[in-house]
């Protein structure tokens, strides 16, 4: 599906640009949600006498309208302070790994340059760093 952009050219199907279908869809969410909010507040707060008077006497009991946002919001707490933490701390190396200080993009130098020339810019290999930092201790 394609519509015709104000400049004159085409959008795309998959471009986020807005086109009528998307305005209507969204309309429409926009008016489901709170006709949604509307029907809940209302079942939460009109006393069950008005509600049977009105013939909905097939609704659960008022203990939902309280329990189901505290489940919702406990559930949802539980996953940001607790599972997504350990999601990240167990793909986490462990303290000694080489993983910490390198990486696939690490760029080491190949020992040979031409002479008088400066140099390319690369990493130094952290097992290099710690042997001169051992011979630094050595000669303290």
């Amino acid at each position: 599906m394609r519509w015709k952009a104000p400049s004159g050219g085409y959008i795309s199907e998959h471009s986020p640009a807005p086109t009528p279908s998307r305005a209507v869809y969204g309309f429409v969410m926009y008016l489901i949600s709170y006709s949604s909010l509307f029907l809940y507040l209302t079942w939460a707060f009109v006393p069950d006498s008005a509600l049977q008077w009105a013939g909905l006497d097939f609704l659960p009991q008022k203990y939902w309208a309280v329990a189901i946002p505290v489940y919702l919001s406990v559930l949802f707490f539980s996953f940001v302070f607790v599972i997504y933490p350990c999601l990240g701390m167990i793909s986490t190396p462990v303290i000694n790994d080489i993983r910490h200080v390198t990486d696939r993009h690490s760029v080491y130098s190949s020992g040979s340059h031409l002479e008088g020339s400066v140099p390319s810019s690369y990493d130094e290999h952290p097992t290099k760093v710690l042997e001169y930092l051992k011979l630094q201790e050595r000669y303290k």
